[in-house]
């Protein structure tokens, strides 16, 4: 079962100045498991990125993936590994159709996205979130697992250090 990621549209006049073009708070079929999981969500995956659908995402200078966690936190504190793992396989499907569209992308580590917005790796989601509202006026009306402000972080990661 895949259920949620975000994904951000930035742009940049200079490295200052970034504001939001698109947004997409993308949430991915539950699947059943199943043979077919994987192609199930590799085909949601593509009919996000249809550019007559969203012409912004299709268009990109550069894509920024989070690298999947290893060993994903539950709320108890203990570590939950089939969510590392479905994790690192959505992540696959997105570099695969990056790859077969011949779109550069580059991973970037959760760790240093936080350090990078918060001056901290360890920060919390709320932490990001809340920085990147006050540094660059982004902030989102609903955004419950902070995906698009952590697909904001990995955008703006990639404008400003990268300069794409």
């Amino acid at each position: 079962i895949y259920t949620r990621t975000g994904l951000v549209a930035l742009q940049s006049a200079t490295a200052g100045d970034v504001s939001t073009i698109a947004l997409r708070d993308f949430h991915t079929l539950k699947f059943p498991p199943s043979t077919n999981r994987l192609a199930k969500a590799y085909a949601t995956v593509s009919s996000e990125f249809v550019a007559a659908r969203h012409p912004f995402f299709t268009s990109a200078d550069l894509y920024v993936i989070e690298d999947p966690i290893y060993g994903v936190i539950g709320r108890g504190k203990t570590i939950i590994p089939t969510t590392s793992i479905k994790l690192a396989e959505l992540s696959a499907i997105f570099k695969v159709w990056l790859e077969i569209h011949n779109k550069p992308y580059l991973t970037v580590s959760p760790t240093s996205i936080k350090r990078f917005i918060t001056g901290r790796g360890d920060a919390e989601k709320s932490a990001v979130a809340s920085e990147i509202n006050r540094r660059y006026s982004i902030q989102f009306e609903r955004d419950p697992g902070n995906d698009l402000s952590d697909a904001t972080g990995l955008a703006l990661w990639g404008i400003l250090t990268k300069g794409s």
